[in-house]
Order: C-alpha cells, then sequence, then structure tokens
C-alpha cells in the first residue's frame, strides 16, 4: 500500500524476511537512489539504516546474522563521491566500512552507453561461510573483481587483471566466475582463483 517502486527482492537464509529497494518516492529530490528495506511475512516493514545513506546491491550473508552492500553516508558530500563497502550487524546496528584503504570506490561499473553496463546491473556476493564479498570495482576505464574480507582485519585484493571490464557472475569454493569485455569485443567467460586467472570460453575467436 505505499507508494513507491520496490525492486530486488531478496531472501533472508531463514525464509523469514525479504529485503528489496524502495525507490521513486514522491516526496524527495533524488527519488531514483534507493532506501533499503526489509518486510516479515506479515507485512511489516522497515528501513533496514534508516537516514545512514545511499545504499546498492546489498545481500544477506549466508549465516544471517548481517548485511553486505555498496553505499555512501549521507555526510554532505557531492554526487559521484566514493563509494565503499559494508557490512551492517543486524543484531547491534553496527555498520563496518571494509574498504576505507582503497583508493578508488567499489560498485563502479562503466557509463550507461556502454554495452557491458547490463552485465553489472546486481554485482556483490558473500561466499558460503560469510568470511569474503565479491563486488566490482572500477579504475578509470576498467573494471576488475575484488575479494573484501567481512570480518577482522579490513583487506581486498584484486582476483582479475588486464584491461576490461569484468562483471561478477558466480562464485565457488574454489574461485570466481565472471565475463570480461572490452570495447571491440563482446563478453567471454572467465574464471580466477588463487593460482590466476583462465578464460573458459572462446566463443569470439
Amino acid at each position: 500500500d505505499d507508494e513507491t517502486h520496490n525492486i530486488n527482492p531478496r531472501w533472508s537464509p531463514d525464509g523469514s524476511k525479504i529485503l528489496y529497494d524502495a525507490t521513486m518516492k514522491t516526496d524527495v529530490i533524488r527519488a531514483l537512489y534507493p532506501t533499503l528495506m526489509m518486510i516479515d511475512l506479515d507485512g511489516n516493514s522497515e528501513a533496514v539504516l534508516g537516514d545512514w545513506g545511499e545504499t546498492t546491491n546489498a545481500n544477506f550473508t549466508p549465516d544471517g546474522t548481517k548485511i553486505v552492500f555498496v553505499g555512501q553516508p549521507d555526510e554532505g558530500q557531492p554526487i559521484g563521491s566514493k563509494s565503499d563497502l559494508y557490512v551492517y550487524d543486524i543484531a547491534s546496528g553496527a555498520v563496518d566500512n571494509r574498504s576505507a584503504e582503497l583508493e578508488v570506490g567499489v560498485g563502479g561499473r562503466l557509463s550507461a552507453d556502454m554495452p557491458a553496463m547490463g552485465l553489472s546491473t546486481w554485482n556483490l556476493l558473500v561466499n558460503s561461510d560469510s568470511d569474503y564479498a565479491y563486488a566490482p570495482v572500477q579504475a578509470g576505464g576498467n573494471v576488475h573483481i575484488y575479494q573484501f574480507t567481512l570480518s577482522g582485519e579490513a583487506a581486498f585484493k584484486s582476483l582479475t587483471e588486464g584491461d576490461g571490464a569484468a562483471a561478477l557472475l558466480d562464485i565457488t569454493e574454489g574461485g570466481v566466475l565472471f565475463s570480461q569485455t572490452i570495447p571491440n569485443e563482446p563478453p567471454e567467460v572467465w574464471f580466477a582463483n588463487g593460482d590466476g586467472v583462465s578464460q573458459l570460453t572462446h566463443i569470439n575467436d
């Protein structure tokens, strides 16, 4: 019975709640920017972070204790400021920045006129042990897949390399499946693990 445009539903691991993004509010100027909401099976909904700021790509950790998201706190900064990867502890309400030392923002993707944009609409995954999150990071004209620790000392590293735009597809215990493209070539599927990066498809050779 609300007037917002509600998109991107994500079930909690125990099936008791749903995260979703509420956009197009009628009483705000930046109506396209979503508010992260959570609703239970009885229809009771609430804003997860209140007026904390902008959030995207949010998802539960598999153990159901935290929500990982990309966002910017509302501190009066201009549009285009750096986004970071955060962990929200559901029990305590604490919000922890896991990419503060990264020089560029998390969640970046190429501009809307690039075909690669469609590959990165939903791009944040958490491993089954809730230890790591994986998300795209744009630096200049390249987009790479990064791994971020979710507890303890904040650490991150790039799992992909070279020129191009990488889009996260899936993760396994052994590595990360992603597609990668450059402006004059369609995407191919690649796999990255601790031993390096390998190309799995050669459709466009």
